[in-house]
C-alpha cells in the first residue's frame, strides 16, 4: 500500500504512524498538493513575492496615516517591535519568568574567545548536550547548528561571525507556529493562525546515503539545493526502513512542511497564551515558534517549550500549506498586516511613540551584512 508521510511516497508494510507516531499520523491527513503551480508558489524565489508584500504593506501604512517603519509601534516593549533585525535574546528576556521558554545564553561576537568559551561552559552547567547554537538576529534558520559535543561547540565559537545564542535543546516530537494578536483596547487576545511544522525526512533503504535519498525524491524538486546546502551528515546511509531527519530548522525554505491547523484553535489554547503574554502588557502581535509534547499539551500549555518569538513583521505561516494558493496567501498577509498597522496606530496615539526610519534603515543594513557573513562562514 502506498502511504504519504511528510510528502514522501514510499512502500511499507508498517503504517507511518507506527514509525514516527503522532507527527506521521497528522501528516497523513493532508497530503501535499501536486500539479497546479499556484499551490507551489512558496518554492519560487521569495524576493519577487516580497516586492508585492512591501507595496501592500506601504499602502496599508499610508491608509492608517503611518509610515511603513512605524509598524514597530505594534510591540512597544520589544526592540524594533520584534523585527528580524532585533536581538532574539533581548526579545526572549521579556518572558524569562515563564516556564514554557527554553533556556538561552547570548555569546557576544566582540567577546574574546576565552571568555566566549567560559560563558558557554557556564551555560552547560545547567544544560546538557545537545544544545542549539543560532545567530542572535535572523530568520528562516540561517546559521543554526545542533551542538552535540565540545568539539562542535568549539567549532561554532571559533568561527561565529555575529552574536550567537546558545539555547536548550528540546526533543518534543511536534512543532508549531502560533500567531497571537491582541488589540490595545481589548482585554484579551486571540490566536489568528496555528500551523504545524514537519521537518523533512528521508526513508532509508540501506543502500543510498542522505544526499542521494534527497536527490532522487521528487518531492524535493523545488527546494533540493537549499535543503542539501543546510543538511549535515550527507554521507550517512540510513538503515533500511528507518526515517532520518535531514535538517533541524523548522523552515519551509529548507524543506519543512507546514500544515494549516486553524481548525484546532480553541478557547483552551487561547486561555494559556493570554496568560503567557500577560507578563508583558505591551506585547500585542507576533508568532511563537514552539516544540510540543503532544496534542493535549498544545491545548493546556503544560508540555510546551517556546523556541522563539517573532514580532511585528512575522507571517501567519499557515499560508505555506500546500493546499493554499498564492491568492489565499496574499489575502491572509493583507489581513495580518492590517491588524499590525491598526495596533501600531492605536499605540502611537496612546504612547506618543516615535520610530526613526533612519535608525531602522541603518540597523537593517547592518543586519544584511551580518546575514551574508553568517551564510558564507556558517552556512
Amino acid at each position: 500500500m502506498i502511504y504519504f508521510f511528510a510528502g514522501f511516497r514510499f512502500v511499507a508494510k508498517q503504517s507511518p504512524s507506527d514509525l514516527y507516531g503522532e507527527t506521521a499520523r497528522m501528516t497523513l491527513q493532508t497530503p501535499r498538493m501536486k500539479g497546479n503551480p499556484m499551490f507551489r508558489w512558496h518554492y519560487i524565489n521569495s524576493k519577487y513575492m516580497y516586492i508585492g508584500i512591501q507595496l501592500m504593506s506601504t499602502a496599508l501604512a499610508l491608509s492608517k496615516g503611518l509610515t511603513p517603519s512605524q509598524i514597530i509601534c505594534a510591540n512597544p516593549s520589544l526592540p524594533y517591535g520584534g523585527l528580524s533585525i532585533a536581538s532574539k535574546t533581548k526579545i526572549l528576556e521579556r518572558f524569562n519568568t515563564r516556564k514554557q521558554f527554553l533556556h538561552q545564553q547570548l555569546i557576544p561576537r566582540d567577546m574574546h574567545l576565552v571568555d566566549r568559551k567560559a560563558l558557554a561552559r557556564s551555560f552547560l552547567e545547567t544544560n546538557t548536550y545537545p544544545i542549539i547554537a543560532k545567530p542572535d538576529r535572523g530568520v528562516v534558520g540561517i546559521g543554526v547548528r545542533k551542538i552535540d559535543s565540545e568539539n562542535d561547540l568549539n567549532d561554532i565559537l571559533n568561527i561565529m561571525p555575529s552574536d550567537y545564542m546558545l539555547q536548550q535543546y528540546c526533543d518534543y516530537p511536534l512543532e508549531y507556529g502560533i500567531f497571537f494578536c491582541k488589540f490595545p483596547d481589548e482585554p484579551r487576545g486571540t490566536v489568528v493562525s496555528l500551523t504545524q511544522k514537519i521537518a523533512p525526512f528521508v526513508f532509508g533503504d540501506g543502500r543510498h546515503n542522505v544526499q542521494q535519498l534527497v536527490q532522487i525524491n521528487p518531492d524535493f524538486k523545488y527546494n533540493k539545493d537549499a535543503l542539501l546546502s543546510h543538511a549535515r551528515n550527507l554521507d550517512y546511509i540510513p538503515k533500511k526502513g528507518a526515517w532520518y531527519q535531514v535538517i533541524i530548522q523548522g523552515s519551509h525554505t529548507y524543506g519543512s512542511i507546514f500544515k494549516d491547523r486553524n481548525d484546532q484553535i480553541n478557547k483552551q489554547l487561547e486561555s494559556w497564551l493570554n496568560e503567557l503574554c500577560a507578563v508583558d502588557d505591551e506585547f500585542y502581535f507576533g508568532r511563537f515558534d514552539m516544540k510540543v509534547k503532544d496534542q493535549e499539551a498544545l491545548k493546556s500549555g503544560s508540555g510546551v517549550k517556546i523556541i522563539e518569538l517573532n514580532g511585528c513583521w512575522s507571517e501567519p505561516i499557515h499560508i505555506y500549506d500546500d493546499r493554499h494558493s498564492l491568492l489565499f496567501a496574499f489575502k491572509e498577509l493583507f489581513l495580518s498586516y492590517a491588524r499590525a498597522y491598526h495596533i501600531a496606530k492605536l499605540n502611537k496615539r496612546r504612547l506618543q511613540l516615535k520610530a526613526s526610519f533612519k535608525e531602522l534603515l541603518a540597523a537593517y543594513r547592518d543586519y544584511l551584512q551580518e546575514k551574508e557573513q553568517i551564510m558564507r562562514v556558517v552556512g
